[in-house]
């Protein structure tokens, strides 16, 4: 269970990513992994794919890449991903899944942050996040909305 700061944060990312992405995507919140302590923060699913987003801080934040020490949370995410695979095998398993360490711009200091990439995860802000999340994409309406049902009944 998350307290204090972490679950403001976590909070917060949910709620922006509900009002943003409303009329593109379903965002599904604190899903559990079946058979595991395991829980995932936001799964948002939408045109681009599905985005495995944590949006819990752990520890101080920096700007450069060789400053942020998310080697926990990078390999925490990965197996979030692979989790997703999982659970959308069949008729989905061409959907892209994406992974997304996702903090508002106050854990990040006075500046917006810009985004990088460690391992294959995305490290962002919420405003950049949606944007990724609202481009074109491969999965069409009835898709998303069977992918989404599907992770909810996991």
């Amino acid at each position: 269970m998350r307290h204090g700061r972490e679950q403001e944060a976590e909070e917060r990312v949910g709620a922006l990513l509900d009002r943003e992405l409303e009329d593109v995507a379903i965002v599904l919140h604190d899903l559990h992994v079946p058979g595991s302590e395991v829980r995932i923060d936001h799964v948002v699913v939408a045109p681009t794919g599905i985005w495995v987003v944590d949006s819990t801080p752990r520890g101080e934040l920096e700007l450069e890449v060789d400053a942020v020490d998310a080697s926990a949370s990078v390999d925490a995410i990965e197996r979030h991903v692979a989790v997703m695979a999982s659970a959308v095998n069949g008729r989905a398993k061409d959907v892209p899944i994406r992974a997304a360490l996702c903090f508002h711009a106050e854990y990040w200091g006075e500046a917006a942050p810009k985004p990088f990439w460690i391992d294959g995860v995305l490290v962002t802000h919420p405003a950049d996040l949606v944007e990724r999340v609202r481009a074109a994409g491969p999965l069409d309406e009835d898709t998303v909305g069977w992918i989404a049902a599907r992770l909810s009944l996991e």
